[in-house]
């Protein structure tokens, strides 16, 4: 498993290169154009559906305005609400997540079970992975949308404050880091790299012949360690066992029961503890203990 290990220690790179150097510099490392096309793809949807939400705001709080008998803060957090209750944004972010999401992990759990052991091939995803796909889309949209209104909130607050014009204020939250291309960035560097991490968890549980996994720290240069991964990194855990991760726990590295502080930017990965007298069992031995896996898995 050396080469999925190196190509997500190196995806670090991402934040100070642009995805085509990067791809120029990792060329030759197997599984890294799944991942980094997925990010590339996934980052133009993001940063779409962000300029979109900002835009369908602007227009409803200009239209509401016009109509208004008075400017105060109180009135336009109704306005606020109205527009939000017409948003389609959660919506359409969770249905792209999640395509994105299973395409992701289709991809680098075939492609990682063959690295394993290529007499047990991928197939299909377990029923909990689905649901997973699921979940965290939808988790995560809401996420995203609560994110945009509390900024344009604040935003609204502060710029009367200031003493601006409501016009002039709603002019300039498109500038908002909330709808920038940054966000687009690190949500789609973030949430790609946990589906890559859901994939290794997915191809070890339907791998027959992985009993356990290990904690990698990346190690990465460029990046400001936490020292909490870091003396993680060799500890061993059986597949359905959680690390404790500085106080809390999750499945493996970006695991979304983890904290932001604890998933973003974090660039560990985990390998597969492997039995070797299962690796060394007749195929059809392996295929049926691999159909159990799979039952265990729903």
């Amino acid at each position: 498993m050396k080469n999925i290990d190196e190509v997500i220690k190196q995806l670090s790179l991402i934040e100070k290169a642009s995805y085509s150097e990067l791809k120029r510099t990792l060329k030759d490392f197997d599984g890294l154009d799944i991942t980094i096309k997925a990010m590339e793809d996934y980052e133009e949807e993001v940063a779409d559906l962000l300029k979109k939400q900002i835009k369908h705001i602007q227009n409803g709080l200009n239209k509401r305005i016009r109509k208004a008998e008075n400017d105060e803060y109180e009135t336009l957090l109704d306005y606020l609400a109205d527009i939000a209750e017409d948003d389609e944004f959660e919506k359409e972010f969770s249905a792209v997540t999640a395509i994105y999401f299973r395409q992701t992990i289709e991809d680098l759990t075939k492609f990682i079970m063959n690295v394993i052991d290529k007499d047990v091939q991928f197939n299909k995803l377990s029923p909990r992975t689905l649901k997973w796909i699921d979940d965290t889309s939808d988790h995560l949209a809401e996420v995203m949308n609560l994110t945009s209104y509390d900024a344009v909130q604040r935003a609204l607050k502060r710029g009367l404050e200031e003493g601006k014009g409501i016009p002039s204020i709603v002019r300039e939250l498109s500038q908002l880091p909330e709808f920038d291309e940054v966000r687009a960035r690190r949500t789609a560097q973030t949430e790609i790299l946990a589906a890559n991490a859901h994939s290794q968890h997915e191809a070890y549980n339907q791998s027959p012949a992985v009993k356990g996994k290990r904690w990698k720290h990346s190690g990465a240069r460029g990046i400001d360690p936490r020292p909490a991964h870091v003396l993680l990194s060799g500890t061993v855990k059986k597949l359905d066992e959680k690390f404790n991760v500085n106080g809390y726990y999750g499945m493996y590295p970006r695991d979304w029961e983890l904290p932001a502080k604890e998933r973003v930017n974090c660039h560990c990965t985990i390998g597969p503890v492997v039995d070797e007298n299962i690796l060394k069992l007749p195929p059809d031995e392996k295929k049926k203990l691999h159909e159990q896996r799979m039952e265990d898995m729903k």
